[in-house]
């Protein structure tokens, strides 16, 4: 009897083993999955504009500080997912209040509010890559 038991325990833990990360990859799956944001290829745009703010928020996904911008292109404020402020602290792009960038990024939303997820920002001739055509972002690779 014992032996049964065991044996069905040990199925039971294999098919778990199994079908967990099937179930993960369903519901949490998709190119560039970060956080609990998508980050859509398809939905990839390019805007130019005037910084208007820089917003720094601590992370709800990792501990740190995330970067934002408020970025005005053609009367319409984006507001812009960077990524970690300790990123860009690291690297030699230097953002300003006032600033003209060029941010291509995928357009998602949450409660209603569109919102960028920034790939890669240029400004005066320096660019940074910031995640990669999927999504994927480069400052968890380090």
């Amino acid at each position: 009897m014992k032996q049964l038991w065991n044996q069905k325990l040990l199925i039971m833990l294999t098919v778990t083993v199994m079908i967990n990360p099937l179930l993960l990859s369903k519901s949490i799956a998709g190119p560039g999955r970060s956080g609990l944001r998508m980050y859509e290829p398809a939905s990839e745009i390019k805007v130019h504009g005037v910084i208007q703010d820089i917003v720094y928020r601590p992370s709800k996904y990792r501990p740190g500080t995330g970067m934002h911008l408020r970025l005005l292109v053609n009367g319409k404020e984006w507001f812009v997912h960077l990524g970690p402020k300790a990123f860009f602290e690291e690297s030699e792009m230097q953002l300003a209040v006032g600033d003209k960038a060029l941010v291509t990024g995928a357009v998602s939303q949450q409660n209603g509010k569109q919102f960028l997820i920034a790939r890669e920002i240029q400004k005066q001739g320096q660019a940074l890559i910031i995640r990669d055509e999927m999504g994927r972002s480069h400052f968890r690779r380090r």
